[in-house]
């Protein structure tokens, strides 16, 4: 649904394949030579966000890369830019003396680029690795399945442990996934979630973050507590790729309450029922303040932490 590949090449794998062969993954040789193309004619793109553009630095895999400005490169031909995708440059000023400026790139999904190398230079500062207990002569690294570190999955099928816990009405459950996700598509998720069984509630409907036209994306509610939910334009970190849409439905979670409908007819979220709104701005005010109580009670742990270290160095 990306239009990653040519419907020329759509076609030759409808016509070599059966569905059962897709389906299981035990294809002819014909089969897995016209799925392989898939990967020739869609090129590059990253695992967890289809849309993001922030090139080189998001691959758990990358090398340490020099962040340089664009100028820097131009003025050596010896220096090859590694930084963010030269793209949407947003330049920050302070508001003392209005001459100090920085300048950052925006990714496809909205958000800064740079995090990555910033979180490793960040974590391995003497002051923060002191403050979370970590050896003087420790590093800080990513890695994937390194040593020590391998994945053996043990459960090969949780569909009827989900059965169990949603029948009994022991858990709520909540299924969500970003639609721009290649790694765990939405289809996936939404295949899963129906093989479960439960009758529908609700059928495939838009849901909105203001009950009005604003588009979240997409849910289909099940009996007994359990819903589908999709997050438009969202990569595989929703909260990261979209944090007001976050907000609204795991806020409408959390409370046991429906996602906001989408009015066709809706001209302004102003024009709504003036109770409904009143109760949404109600709730998300509510769970905010929640967030800023713990915010509060964490910076209060790390002042505790910071005064302790400080009197143990001055010992």
């Amino acid at each position: 649904g990306k239009s990653a590949f040519s419907n020329k090449l759509y076609e030759e794998i409808t016509s070599n394949c059966r569905e059962d062969e897709l389906v299981s993954g035990q294809m002819s040789s014909s089969c897995s030579t016209s799925v392989n193309k898939i990967n020739i004619e869609a090129g590059g793109y990253w695992d967890y966000g289809f849309y993001d553009n922030c090139w080189y630095e998001n691959d758990i895999r990358r090398k340490n890369r020099q962040l340089i400005t664009i100028d820097e490169q131009d003025q050596s031909e010896n220096i090859r830019y590694y930084g963010p995708p030269i793209g949407r440059r947003v330049t920050t000023t302070t508001t003392v003396d209005k001459t100090s400026s920085s300048s950052y790139y925006i990714g496809g999904n909205g958000y800064a680029c740079g995090g990555p190398n910033a979180q490793i230079a960040w974590l391995n500062r003497p002051e923060v690795m002191q403050a979370l207990h970590i050896p003087e002569d420790g590093n800080f690294f990513q890695c994937d399945n390194g040593v020590g570190f391998t994945y053996n999955l043990t459960e090969t099928d949780l569909i009827s442990w989900y059965k169990e816990i949603v029948t009994t009405n022991t858990l709520r459950v909540l299924v969500y996934n970003g639609d721009t996700d290649p790694c765990i598509n939405s289809f996936q998720a939404q295949n899963w979630t129906r093989s479960l069984g439960f009758s529908e509630v609700q059928a495939w409907r838009p849901w909105t973050v203001d009950g009005c036209q604003s588009m979240g994306g997409y849910v289909t509610r099940y009996e007994k507590g359990l819903d589908f939910l999709t997050i438009r334009g969202s990569g595989h970190m929703v909260p990261q790729d979209r944090p007001q849409v976050s907000l609204e439905f795991i806020s409408r979670f959390l409370k046991g309450e429906d996602y906001p409908q989408y009015q066709k007819d809706c001209v302004s979220p102003d024009k709504m029922n003036k109770y409904s709104k009143v109760e949404v701005d109600a709730n998300k005010k509510e769970i905010l303040q929640e967030m800023r109580e713990e915010q509060r009670m964490y910076e209060m742990k790390l002042r505790i932490l910071h005064e302790k270290l400080h009197r143990v160095s001055s010992k």
